[in-house]
């Protein structure tokens, strides 16, 4: 099969896939959301071909499995490879992560500037195993008596610093 074959067949194949998501998204959710996504996608490929760079692409590919197969595979390349698909797999996890908003930034911030030396944690806090803490111990570093919302004297200072330089 020549190169021109493989090239159009790769290409049908790259925007017949997304049309048949988008389709799948359609009649699943019906969202065009889904319709467009697909439809932008399945037309990168057609872009691609039109330019030349599918070509490219083609013999790319090529180019890597002939690699493979005239390569010896010792040690250290399997843990070149190893690590790339590693390294591949945590950028593609780390897309599942919720991001941080600019208000929970700002809440950690502030969280960290009222009380530095000690570690600022986001989530509800988890007690270690076989150690007890009691409020009086948690708040040694701190001078004055708190009051009602659990601010001291202190605490109210540093909030009022905040403000004026800006900062929630």
């Amino acid at each position: 099969m020549d190169e021109t074959t493989i090239v159009v067949i790769v290409t049908i194949i790259l925007a017949g896939l997304p049309l048949v998501w988008a389709i799948a998204g359609w009649a699943g959710r019906r969202s065009w959301r889904a319709v467009l996504r697909g439809l932008g996608l399945a037309l990168v490929p057609i872009g691609l071909l039109l330019t030349g760079l599918m070509r490219l692409l083609v013999r790319a590919v090529r180019l890597v499995v002939d690699w493979f197969a005239g390569t010896a595979m010792t040690t250290m390349i399997w843990t070149g490879i190893g690590l790339a698909v590693v390294g591949a797999l945590v950028w593609f996890l780390a897309g599942f992560m919720t991001p941080v908003t600019s208000a929970v930034a700002r809440e950690r911030r502030a969280a960290r500037a009222a009380s530095p030396g000690q570690e600022v944690t986001t989530g509800p806090a988890r007690p270690t195993q076989g150690t007890a803490t009691s409020t009086s111990s948690t708040r040694k570093g701190r001078t004055g008596r708190a009051d009602r919302a659990g601010f001291t004297e202190e605490d109210r200072e540093l909030e009022r610093i905040l403000k004026e330089r800006g900062i929630d």
